[in-house]
């Protein structure tokens, strides 16, 4: 797993970014989550095969195309700059299911899905159906005003109310998702889904609806989308409040020291500031919450966990009454810390 490790350090590089707000200064971390599904998300030779759309999609003269969807955002997703998924060729199960005589529509027991998948060399294989396709439209009426009997000068006019004809447009789809593990032969994950769209348009106005096709393909984004996230480890951002007030009097060179490490900071020196502040940690005898604190946001930022939940420790330990971005830190790093352990594990396997 060097290519992860070597991406992450990139990543670590690149995720601290400053955005001023109010009065506060925050910094915007990356941290990696894990799968929802686990043994998902270490099955990661894949393979898609053809989704059994119902005869109503047929009958609509569309194609929702969800499975070849899923196949392409599995081939194209990326973690850290590094492809996740070696996802096993359509073309390759297409001749696997013709030269073993499967019927497409009966690929729903799981040890045939199984079977194709080892003769595919994948080591789980995706399935599924589209259930239900709909558009349904209904009509009703807005209220508008306009000015009536103005004077020549266009005023002393009078608020007369009409109303204009509109529609609201509501698009659906339902779609079933199964993941099987091709070694076991049993089912890792089973997603339903029913996802709606609605929207609305005046004869008055320039907007217009979207067509059953384009909702649909709105829908099976979404749909592949969510997925994917399911059984891929992912990447979040949140913001953190940062501490730029000192809760102690310390020497003027360090009070300066403390502004220019904020400063640093904010210029995205992630760097001399992580400098400056360990200094100040140790020149003020650990004597302030705001250094511990500020210095355990870096290490966070950094993904040094175990460094950060120490300097928070220090923080909280300093402080006589509760700090709002104390706790919050406290609260967090446990939870940051199995989450990106489970991710790892995930990832290594």
């Amino acid at each position: 797993m060097k290519k992860y490790k070597s991406a992450l350090i990139l990543i670590k590089a690149l995720a601290l970014s400053i955005l001023i707000s109010g009065c506060a200064s925050q910094i915007s971390i990356s941290a990696i989550q894990p799968a929802e599904v686990d043994r998902a998300a270490t099955l990661k030779q894949v393979g898609v095969l053809p989704f059994n759309e119902r005869d109503e999609a047929r009958r609509r003269n569309h194609n929702v195309n969800l499975g070849s969807k899923i196949e392409a955002k599995l081939a194209a997703y990326q973690l850290d700059n590094s492809s996740y998924f070696t996802v096993v060729s359509r073309s390759d199960l297409d001749r696997i299911i013709t030269e073993q005589k499967f019927q497409r529509s009966g690929l729903v027991d799981e040890s045939r899905i199984a079977e194709i998948g080892r003769l595919a060399g994948a080591e789980s294989l995706i399935s599924g159906s589209v259930s239900s396709t709909s558009l349904n439209d209904s009509t009703y009426r807005a209220t508008r005003y306009r000015s009536v009997g103005c004077d020549s000068q266009g005023k002393n006019c009078r608020r007369q109310e009409y109303t204009v004809p509109c529609r609201t447009r509501t698009i659906s789809l339902g779609a079933q998702i199964r993941m099987i593990d091709v070694s076991r032969g049993d089912l890792v994950t089973a997603q339903s889904y029913n996802e709606t769209m609605t929207r609305q348009a005046c004869q008055d106005t320039n907007s217009t609806l979207p067509s059953l096709e384009q909702g649909i393909e709105l829908l099976s984004d979404r749909v592949a989308d969510d997925f994917i996230r399911k059984i891929t480890p992912n990447r979040i951002t949140f913001k953190v409040t940062l501490i730029e007030k000192l809760d102690v009097r310390l020497p003027k060179e360090h009070e300066e020291k403390f502004k220019s490490a904020l400063a640093f900071l904010k210029a995205g020196r992630m760097d001399r500031s992580n400098q400056l502040l360990t200094e100040l940690l140790h020149d003020s005898q650990q004597r302030s919450y705001a250094i511990a604190y500020n210095l355990g946001v870096i290490k966070e930022a950094l993904a040094d966990y175990d460094d950060a939940k120490s300097l928070y420790a220090i923080a909280d330990s300093l402080t006589l009454k509760p700090v709002k971005e104390i706790n919050l830190a406290v609260n967090r790093i446990d939870d940051l810390i199995n989450q990106h352990q489970r991710a790892q594990n995930q990832i290594q396997q």
